[in-house]
């Protein structure tokens, strides 16, 4: 939604600067300099999301202390332990090389998954006419919201970063360097 925003004063500004001569320059770099500093604010966002997102634990959802077995979030646990394993695997990547629209749909991700847990760490049942169904509606938002947010993480979780990639593909090298050299030497020691 904010990327749909930016992307909107964008061209709103394209329109006002002149497109000719020195001013097409000026247009470009001022072009470049909003979505720089828009992709900025989106993964300092992130950021924030991950980090609070990374203290949480799933025992501390469950508030059994607070509400009691039977109004406790027990029955979430599972639901809740599946979506921060995300997030806290997602916080050990590197996402530099993560385009801004997918950064930006991770980061609304993550802001709704914050909200919902807020939700339920501050939950009492007070002031709700059915206690059970609201902290049932919350366990839902979160168990609903897995598909989405597996689709937008898995597809970052599930490639391999470049330098890992040159990482592995250079310890093979290696190897099969080494297991050649090892196999010319028994050659070589046969025939000699």
């Amino acid at each position: 939604m904010i990327v749909h925003e930016a992307l909107r004063k964008i061209r709103l500004l394209s329109r006002i600067i002149p497109q000719n001569g020195a001013w097409g320059e000026n247009r470009a770099t001022l072009t470049r300099a909003l979505m720089d500093q828009f992709e900025r604010q989106t993964r300092e966002r992130l950021d924030a999301c991950l980090a609070e997102l990374n203290r949480i634990r799933p025992a501390t959802l469950l508030r059994e202390d607070i509400l009691g077995r039977t109004l406790d979030f027990r029955t979430g646990l599972s639901y809740f332990e599946r979506t921060l394993e995300l997030y806290h695997r997602l916080s050990r990547r590197d996402l530099d090389l993560v385009s801004l629209a997918r950064l930006e749909n991770i980061t609304d991700d993550a802001e709704t998954t914050v909200d919902q847990f807020r939700k339920i760490l501050s939950f009492t049942g007070e002031d709700v006419e059915n206690p059970g169904d609201a902290r049932d509606l919350l366990i839902k938002d979160v168990r609903d919201s897995f598909e989405r947010i597996s689709t937008n993480v898995g597809i970052v979780l599930s490639v391999e970063s470049p330098f890992a990639l040159n990482a592995r593909l250079e310890l093979r090298a290696r190897g099969l360097s080494r297991a050649v050299r090892v196999r010319m030497r028994i050659k070589s020691e046969n025939t000699g």
